[in-house]
């Protein structure tokens, strides 16, 4: 491999390194925080609205990855042809955004949101959920959207890392005034302020940088076409439903919990899942950077450094997560309770199985981002609903 490639692809490793351990500081150092400032109850509040949320933007999660890959695809054929594809995917874009913006509101009902959720209606109003939700739901939208769309631009000129680069930024800011929320023990809606007020700066940022750094494809909403955009978004509606399914499995356990078990349950479920977390974050943080490089083999018809890359992401991405495995094994009882300070019970059988999953996911991770990359998107729909089917029959017999 060339070492422009090479130093390209470190790079990239670095910003996602560190985001990495961001990630991980910001849970080992802040729910011990959280769960003196705010309690388990109001914990378990807050990450219901993060799941409910993430669930919103996922809803058009899939048609960005498709279209992302189309632009990479094709961006080594014809760059006319990929801005062609992200002008008409803006407009979109922005009519999708409208359309989540419309389901929120409705999901912010106070009777609909118990439903979901399963929060008490009195504790509802008290704390103003409804109020928390929706200001986190719209910059969500905003922000993943902008993210989702226009930073899958750093992709096809072998920039993917300065994506990386605004994530940790961006992240690590957000950190830092969420630390400030929780000492100040603010209530949820002034947290999801802060949350949103971050994300809007750093959107705004983000935007400016992309405009002048690619300006073929600025002004983004300007000559697409709203019927070639329509033509796409059916032909990722296959990646929409997996990426969906494969969410919900994801976040919609969560409300699994909340509903069918109990809201006092959230936080051992979350905290636990948060080690499975880091291990199938570790994951990614080799394979997304070879990305865009597997897909430009496969528009050059490169099949060889294809497959070196596949081989090369298995094999390191196997090491790490079984050593990280391995080492937390004999002290994971002791190192939970000193980090939850004894607050939430150790559930063994469930970190068990929360260490099989993240295992097998690894190299499952592997072979759906090679799919979901070059857009097979049959093989990836039922590969997804095979795997959600299995995973929701195993929990509700083992509850």
């Amino acid at each position: 491999m060339e070492k422009e490639y090479i130093k390209r692809l470190l790079t990239s490793y670095l910003w996602v390194g560190l985001t990495f351990l961001l990630n991980i500081g910001r849970q080992i150092v802040l729910i011990p925080f959280i769960l003196i400032a705010w309690g388990s109850e109001t914990y378990a509040y807050w990450l219901i609205l993060i799941s409910t949320t993430n669930l919103l933007y996922t809803i058009n999660h899939g048609y960005l990855q498709y279209i992302g890959n189309e632009i990479n695809l094709h961006y080594h054929q014809s760059i006319q042809k990929s801005v062609s594809i992200f002008k008409s995917a803006f407009l979109i874009l922005t009519i999708q955004s409208l359309m989540l913006i419309l389901l929120m509101l409705t999901l912010a009902f106070p009777k609909i949101f118990t439903v979901i959720s399963n929060i008490d209606t009195e504790d509802l109003i008290a704390r103003q959920v409804v109020q928390a939700f929706i200001i986190l739901g719209l910059s969500s939208i905003i922000y993943y959207g902008m993210t989702g769309l226009v930073g899958r631009l750093y992709e096809p000129v072998g920039k993917i890392y300065s994506l990386y680069r605004f994530n940790f930024l961006s992240q690590f800011v957000e950190a830092f005034v969420f630390v400030i929320v929780i000492v100040l023990k603010s209530t949820l809606v002034q947290a999801a302020l802060a949350v949103a007020l971050i994300r809007m700066l750093s959107i705004v940022y983000f935007g400016y940088q992309i405009a002048i750094s690619y300006p073929d494809f600025y002004p983004w909403w300007k000559g697409g076409s709203i019927k070639s955009g329509f033509q796409d978004f059916k032909k990722s509606l296959l990646l929409v439903y997996s990426n969906f399914i494969e969410r919900l499995q994801y976040e919609g356990v969560t409300l699994f919990v909340s509903n069918y078990l109990a809201t006092s349950i959230v936080p051992v479920y979350s905290t636990i899942r948060t080690i499975g977390n880091s291990a199938i974050s570790s994951i990614s943080l080799f394979v997304n950077p070879t990305v865009p490089d597997i897909q430009k083999g496969v528009a050059n018809k490169q099949y060889h450094r294809v497959i070196q890359l596949l081989f090369l992401n298995i094999t390191v991405s196997s090491l790490v997560v079984n050593i990280l495995f391995l080492i937390l094994a004999p002290f994971i009882d002791n190192l939970y309770q000193l980090w939850t300070g004894d607050e939430l019970k150790f559930d063994s059988k469930f970190y068990l199985a929360i260490s099989y999953y993240s295992i097998i996911y690894c190299v499952n991770y592997n072979y759906f981002a090679f799919l979901k990359g070059i857009n097979l998107t049959k093989e990836v729909l039922t590969l997804v609903a095979v795997k959600v089917i299995v995973i929701f029959f195993t929990s509700i017999i083992n509850v």
